[in-house]
């Protein structure tokens, strides 16, 4: 019996260069496994993220005042996701229904109290007693029976004057004290006796009892002459 030996022999130079290019192979297979996973990654990322960063956006338009804003229902959304965006257009519902019963309510009032007012000036204004309104010290309005009494032609020539000066300078100190006590609504002086200036510089004695009021929203004083 013969027993035959076969022996190859490969250079170190081809060895080498079979391990180089195998390895070469298995690195660039793993950069772009790799370059998969994260790009898949960033996929899975993105899409988790986007009901996330869908609710803010839509918060922030809510914040602007758009108050139909909602976050929209999505089907692959997750249980909490979804829940998350059914939780938040419910407060935005409430939201929106509490903002329209304001207005509601804001225009209610703001009707009555035009309505207040215009029942309270007609009322002034066919007085047969003079009655000056007064803010910050200056005339706003006077009826019909104070434009005569002041010898004026018109209330025009009487709103935006200075009251000082149709009040006589021996009673600018009692001015000064009566404006201090109205200086908040509700508020009340006794009457007193003081002298006026016509338009004309003649003088005339009246009995003068004032009242702070709130009309149209904004603090003026109403002087009965």
């Amino acid at each position: 019996t013969q027993i035959w030996t076969l022996v190859h022999f490969v250079s170190t130079g081809d060895a080498l260069r079979d391990l180089k290019r195998n390895a070469d192979t298995l690195v660039t297979v793993g950069l772009v496994i790799a370059g998969l996973s994260l790009a898949l990654m960033a996929w899975v990322a993105r899409r988790l993220s986007l009901p996330l960063r869908q609710l803010a956006s839509t918060a922030r338009r809510l914040g602007r005042g758009n108050l139909a804003a909602r976050v929209r229902a999505r089907t692959h959304e997750s249980r909490e996701i979804a829940d998350l965006g059914q939780a938040f257009n419910r407060m935005a519902e409430e939201i929106e229904r509490e903002h329209h019963s304001l207005e509601a309510k804001v225009q209610e009032r703001t009707a009555a109290l035009a309505e207040s007012e215009a029942r309270y000036r007609s009322l002034v204004e066919w007085s047969p007693e003079p009655a000056l309104l007064l803010k910050n010290s200056l005339v706003i309005y006077a009826n019909p029976a104070a434009v005569r009494m002041l010898g004026a032609q018109s209330p025009a020539q009487l709103v935006g004057k200075p009251s000082l000066e149709l009040l006589h300078p021996d009673y600018h100190h009692l001015a000064h004290e009566r404006a201090a006590h109205l200086a908040s609504p509700g508020h009340s002086t006794p009457m007193i006796e003081e002298r006026l200036l016509r338009l004309d510089g003649s003088g005339i004695d009246v009995e003068v009892q004032s009242t702070s009021i709130l009309y149209g929203g904004e603090l003026v004083v109403y002087s009965s002459l």
